[in-house]
């Protein structure tokens, strides 16, 4: 096992959504609606972003790694749409909404380089 799956493993599904995610259920189901996903295929967007993770590592990982880490990502967003009483009570943000965020994201981000 790599370093990088004794980590994941070690670590709990919400540790693992703040370390790897970072951002709200919605946000998450929001950004993926925009992409083109059904907003129920919670499997396909917990692989996909799984993959994503994995990839930043640069480094070669396995479909057993993918799925362990989309399995964790995927338990943790049916838990949440649970705990909030099904997906039709979920605060989904609009595509203007997050247009809004990732304005805000860049401007940060862009205050950064400035410094340099």
């Amino acid at each position: 096992m790599t370093r990088v799956m004794k980590y994941i493993k070690s670590l709990t599904q919400e540790n693992l959504w703040q370390q790897y995610v970072t951002d709200s259920v919605e946000a998450f189901l929001s950004n993926f609606r925009e992409d083109g996903y059904a907003i129920t295929d919670i499997t396909g967007m917990c692989q996909k972003y799984t993959e994503d993770v994995f990839d930043s590592f640069n480094t070669l990982y396995s479909a057993e790694q993918v799925k362990y880490l989309a399995g964790k990502f995927e338990q943790y967003v049916n838990d949440y749409i649970e705990q909030q009483g099904g997906i039709e009570n979920l605060k989904l943000l609009s595509e203007e909404e997050l247009g809004q965020i990732w304005n805000r994201e860049c401007e940060g981000l862009m205050d950064v380089l400035k410094r340099y």
